[in-house]
């Protein structure tokens, strides 16, 4: 493997050893990448993917490193910690890379007088980790504006792709099924009132900042909320005492799950659910990424236990056994 170092050197590429991967993540868990790079435009990346490519070295592309859990084992391969960061506005057109933050990308969108994208201003994290989720908060989401997404495939050739070959579903995309990398999308915005927009960005914050856990280190939402099926099991949670509303709307908050689960006081080591909000489990500390997925574990088994449940996680496991 010191070829590939060797190789990336020769190419005015930096790669570390053995870096903390608990630095760069929010839950500020998880051992060492076995090579680490900072990678901060689109030829560096290509380049440095072929090169992991033809080495056979697994590849973990890191953004913001929120909504990731690295194994207290580490990662065996290469995690490139991107940071594209162009943005350019084409009237209310945006051409925007990966590896910018999505609440800076929010904020750039209000000072040139576009609205559309208020709502994400509190998502934590950066654009890449957002597509591939399709992030959402109060009431939006990524595939609300994504026009088109540019990636590398796996044979290092760059493509686009339309919004609807995203595939693009709730916290869902076709990035969560396939080993390509994205480099930036195209958002489709509005002209708007500036002043109006900077209300609505204040009011989204205020709201997250009272309803969600400060102070402590998370991956943010663990688990997707639930899903309803037909009208027989809308009607069997109905009688177990889940809301009109969430019935309704055939989406129950994971949140409402989980504390009326039971499953608020669950805590192992330094994990334990949040006291603020169920669906963050929090590092209270000194926390192991077994402690957490330990948590998680338990969390699911009363939530089916109580109302017969599967719940999913959000989080995307890196460095973990299949």
């Amino acid at each position: 493997m010191t070829e590939f170092v060797t190789q990336l050197k020769t190419q005015q590429i930096a790669v570390k050893r053995d870096v903390p991967l608990s630095s760069f993540t929010s839950f500020h868990i998880g051992g060492p990448a076995k090579y680490f790079a900072v990678v901060e435009d689109e030829k560096n990346l290509v380049l440095l993917l072929k090169l992991a490519r033809e080495h056979e070295i697994p590849v973990f592309i890191m953004g913001g490193g929120s909504n990731v859990l690295v194994a207290d084992e580490g990662f065996d391969g290469l995690v490139v910690h991107c940071q594209l960061h162009q943005i350019k506005f084409d009237d209310c057109v945006v051409h925007v890379d990966s590896g910018v933050m999505t609440a800076q990308l929010a904020g750039k969108t209000v000072v040139q007088g576009l609205a559309g994208l208020e709502w994400s201003v509190g998502i934590p994290g950066r654009i890449g980790g957002a597509i591939r989720g399709n992030a959402g908060a109060m009431g939006g989401e990524f595939r609300d504006v994504i026009t088109s997404v540019r990636y590398i495939d796996d044979h290092g050739d760059i493509h686009e792709r339309s919004n609807e070959a995203c595939e693009f579903g709730y916290r869902e995309s076709i990035f969560k099924k396939t080993k390509d990398i994205i480099l930036g999308c195209t958002i489709q915005l509005s002209r708007g009132d500036k002043n109006e927009s900077q209300k609505k960005m204040r009011d989204y914050l205020s709201h997250r900042n009272t309803t969600q856990p400060k102070g402590f280190g998370s991956s943010g939402c663990m688990f997707k909320n639930y899903e309803c099926g037909d009208d027989e099991e809308i009607e069997r949670l109905r009688g177990l005492g889940v809301p009109d509303g969430m019935l309704e709307s055939k989406r129950i908050s994971a949140g409402w799950l989980v504390e009326h689960a039971g499953a608020k006081g669950v805590k192992v080591g330094g994990a334990e659910v949040s006291d603020v909000h169920g669906n963050f489990v929090v590092n209270a500390g000194d926390a192991t990424a077994e402690n957490v997925r330990d948590v998680v574990n338990q969390v699911k088994q009363k939530v089916k236990d109580v109302f017969g449940l599967d719940l999913h996680e959000e989080v995307q496991y890196i460095g973990f056994e299949a």
